[in-house]
């Protein structure tokens, strides 16, 4: 499986694949970022859907599936590095970046930082600052994970994530919650709490007006994790947006709602400009 060390010092593990009609370097690439606690298999609904228009890179960030552990401590701002030392050792010099969640994070500070490695900028269901709840709310999680079961753990809290409607889907939540359990690569409870440090000390709304690309906001209405309010802020912060919302959609759009996410995201990339 491939791995590669990149400048931050992380060994990364990604895949990437490419269409299959040889246009090779003139095919643009897309970075699809994923969020707490998920690797690079978070995006399983969307690569087949890209993949034959698009150079797709997938990564697990630092302390997730097979990607190093760090030793210490790190923020959101170290977490966007490793992507642009992914970039560099793909040699892709600019790249569509999609984000989700703390990877919309990550997505934003690679934006502000590196705005000539981002073409288009797609921000699904994150936020530019935690306030006193989010910080609460995922710290309780740490501690939910350190005295629950697993199953426990996610029956708790994928409510935080999947809505009424999705809960109303014969089956859905219990495949959901089996799949979990079947995780070949559970996050160890020490690398989640540094990834929810990293999370819930990452602040942008002062920065916003930094982000020169074309950016397109792709969130739930009944998303309780990042409401609609954060995406109100980006909106408002950011220059060039599209704001597209997903009715009956939380904070787990990209798995529950992925025809949607895959139609939007996809004509927003394909559009000129």
């Amino acid at each position: 499986m491939p791995s590669v060390r990149v400048a931050t010092g992380v060994e990364l593990f990604y895949r990437e694949t490419t269409p299959p009609d040889g246009r090779g370097a003139e095919t643009e690439s897309i970075l699809w970022i994923m969020g707490l606690g998920n690797d690079h298999r978070g995006w399983a609904y969307q690569i087949p859907a890209f993949r034959d228009t698009f150079r797709c890179i997938t990564y697990d960030n630092r302390d997730s599936g097979q990607s190093q552990q760090a030793e210490h401590n790190y923020d959101v701002a170290e977490l966007a590095g490793d992507a642009i030392g992914l970039l560099d050792a793909l040699d892709v010099e600019r790249a569509h970046v999609v984000g989700f969640s703390m990877g919309g994070a990550q997505a934003q500070e690679l934006a502000i930082r590196h705005p000539e490695r981002v073409r288009k900028l797609v921000l699904c269901n994150t936020y530019t600052s935690r306030d006193a709840r989010g910080a609460e709310m995922f710290r309780g999680r740490v501690l939910l994970r350190e005295r629950l079961s697993a199953e426990e753990y996610y029956r708790l809290t994928l409510p935080w994530a999947y809505t009424y409607q999705d809960y109303q889907r014969p089956g859905y939540i219990d495949g959901v919650i089996e799949a979990l359990l079947n995780d070949p690569n559970p996050q160890p409870l020490d690398a989640f709490r540094r990834q929810v440090e990293a999370t819930v000390s990452f602040d942008s709304e002062d920065r916003l007006g930094q982000i020169t690309a074309p950016t397109l906001l792709l969130f739930g209405e009944d998303d309780i994790t990042t409401p609609l309010r954060f995406a109100r802020a980006l909106d408002a912060g950011i220059a060039d947006t599209t704001l597209h919302t997903v009715p009956g959609a939380g904070h787990g759009l990209p798995w529950s709602h992925p025809d949607e996410f895959n139609r939007v995201v996809g004509e927003f990339l394909e559009a000129g400009g």
